[in-house]
C-alpha cells in the first residue's frame, strides 16, 4: 500500500496573540502541524499542538527574519514553501531574494482610497519600468473576472 499523504506544515508568520482555540488552525493543529513565527520578545501563548518559534529578530519585517525561517525550515528537512499573504509579507519575501515562481490574482475591481494596496508593497519599489522586477515564462489564466499571472523570477 502507499504511505498516507503528508500534511503540510502551515505556518503563522507573526501575530501579536496566540491562536485562538476556537480557530480551525488550532483545531486541527493534531493532524495538520502548525508553526507560529514570532520575535523572541512577543509574549503570546498558543493552544496545545501549535508550536511557536521565537525569532532573535527584532523584527519580523527584515530579511533577517525571513533568513531565520528559512534556516529553520532547513534544519527540519522542508525544502520548499508556499507564501501566501498580504502585499506586505509577500514583498518581504521578495526582497529577501528567496522568491522563484508567483500566482499573483487581479480582480477588475478598482479601490480608489489612499489605502488600497497593490499584490505587492514595500520599501524597494522601483521608481521606473525600467528598473522593475520581471517574470519570465509568464502564464495568464481566467478565473470567472479574475486574471491569474504565474511567471518565474530569474535567480541569479
Amino acid at each position: 500500500t502507499d504511505p498516507p499523504p503528508r500534511q503540510p506544515l502551515r505556518i503563522v508568520y507573526g501575530g501579536r496573540e496566540g491562536l485562538a482555540r476556537e480557530s480551525q488552525l488550532a483545531m486541527n493543529s493534531h493532524t495538520i502541524p502548525v508553526l507560529q513565527v514570532v520575535t523572541a520578545n512577543e509574549s503570546i501563548h498558543n493552544p496545545e499542538g501549535v508550536v511557536t518559534l521565537r525569532l532573535d529578530s527584532p523584527d519580523l519585517s527584515r530579511k533577517d527574519a525571513v533568513e531565520q525561517l528559512l534556516a529553520y525550515l532547513q534544519e527540519i528537512e522542508i525544502d520548499s514553501l508556499l507564501v501566501e499573504g498580504g502585499a506586505h509579507t509577500l514583498t518581504l519575501f521578495i526582497e529577501a531574494g528567496v522568491v522563484d515562481e508567483v500566482y499573483a490574482f487581479v480582480s477588475p475591481k478598482i479601490l480608489n482610497e489612499s489605502t488600497a494596496y497593490s499584490p505587492f508593497m514595500g520599501r524597494g519599489v522601483k521608481s521606473s519600468m525600467d528598473e522593475s522586477l520581471k517574470l519570465s515564462e509568464v502564464e495568464q489564466k481566467q478565473f470567472g473576472e479574475d486574471t491569474m499571472i504565474h511567471g518565474y523570477f530569474n535567480l541569479l
